[in-house]
């Protein structure tokens, strides 16, 4: 098995991750025991290195013109020098690279079997996946998980939730690592790492039922966790960025534009605002979908709440507004609340993704 192929294994909670030999010995110089977690987007590749205690460099930057767009790597050489002149400047040492991976090309399903072994598992899985998507079983890694155990009269049936991402996306991070010199550990998804995130913050609760709604510059994620496990997840091509084209605004522009519409005022919302509702009212109605989608056929009909992350918290009135459309109780993730062992603390919540990398348990 060449490695591209052992990015894949069976079990989400290791979902991308490649095989890796064991210690030889439990006394690792420091350096070894940092990571080196990296979040690429459209407009910047955010940095992390350290550990989930201990973050020692911290870093966004600009993502060279035409490199990524739409999820995919497109230039892996200026991506790669970009990194790699950070990397000399800031002196980072670690030797382990763990990525994020984004897109709404992601597919994942969900599907029930019989309860078997794990070879007949995966055959099972093979023949699904060859059977609804007959022309991209080539074109796919695929992963799968059992997230709910159903007992019938005479068999164990299992729900299980199947992952499949491309081949050439997944390739060009395996390229990445190969150029940064750094062993890659991890390709993971965003949903998974603000799971994580969120189960080692001051928010941690019941994770019974819950939504993450992470609402980024180029993209939305909504992931439904229960027994705090990742049930569910719909990514969708829409995000700030989209924001700012309708309004013709820079990045600072549109920030400041969003601190300044209320949606709890009485009077009209000016043509800005009005643009900005209407985009909210798109995306809302398409993640209610999904939420009621989720629900059908299940004792319980909603979530018991949602975290929000994101620059539209910054719109006032805008927590009645996601509550009053998705009816649950909306909890707005503004201060990850997580003691580091530096004195000037890197602010989490802007590096969201990277830091759930840096604690995942391996």
């Amino acid at each position: 098995m060449d490695k591209k192929e052992r990015i894949w294994q069976k079990d989400i909670k290791d979902i991308f991750k490649i095989n890796k030999k064991k210690k030889d010995s439990e006394e690792v110089k420091k350096n070894t025991k940092q990571r080196v977690t990296i979040d690429i987007n459209e407009d910047t590749i955010d940095i992390l290195v350290g550990t989930k205690e201990d973050i020692v460099h911290w870093e966004k930057l600009k993502t060279p013109s035409n490199a990524f767009e739409s999820g995919f790597i497109k230039d892996v050489v200026k991506i790669g020098e970009s990194i790699k002149e950070y990397f000399k400047i800031a002196h980072v040492r670690a030797k382990d690279v763990y990525f994020i991976v984004h897109g709404d090309d992601i597919i994942t399903r969900y599907l029930e079997f019989p309860i078997l072994g794990d070879r007949a598992m995966d055959t099972a899985v093979k023949i699904e996946i060859r059977k609804s998507y007959p022309d991209k079983e080539s074109l796919y890694y695929y992963s799968y998980q059992l997230i709910e155990n159903v007992n019938e009269e005479k068999a164990s049936i299992g729900k299980y939730m199947v992952v499949m991402c491309k081949r050439s996306k997944i390739d060009k991070y395996v390229e990445l690592s190969e150029i940064l010199k750094l062993n890659l550990k991890c390709i993971d998804l965003s949903s998974n790492s603000l799971k994580r995130v969120i189960s080692s913050s001051k928010y941690t609760k019941n994770l019974n039922y819950i939504g993450l709604l992470s609402i980024q510059n180029n993209e939305t994620t909504l992931a439904i966790i229960n027994d705090n496990l990742l049930q569910m997840e719909k990514r969708i091509n829409f995000g700030i960025s989209n924001i700012r084209r309708i309004l013709e605004l820079s990045d600072k522009e549109v920030k400041e534009k969003l601190k300044n519409i209320d949606f709890n005022s009485i009077k009209p919302l000016d043509y800005e605002g009005e643009q900005v509702k209407g985009l909210l009212d798109t995306l809302s109605t398409v993640l209610n979908g999904v939420i009621k989608f989720y629900f059908s056929g299940r004792a319980e009909n909603n979530l018991n709440r949602m975290y929000v992350l994101g620059d539209l918290n910054h719109i006032k009135g805008i927590k009645n507004y996601f509550e009053n459309y998705f009816e649950n109780e909306i909890v707005f993730i503004d201060d990850l609340n997580i003691n580091i062992d530096k004195e000037n603390v890197v602010n989490l919540i802007d590096y969201v993704n990277c830091y759930g990398l840096l604690l995942r348990e391996d």
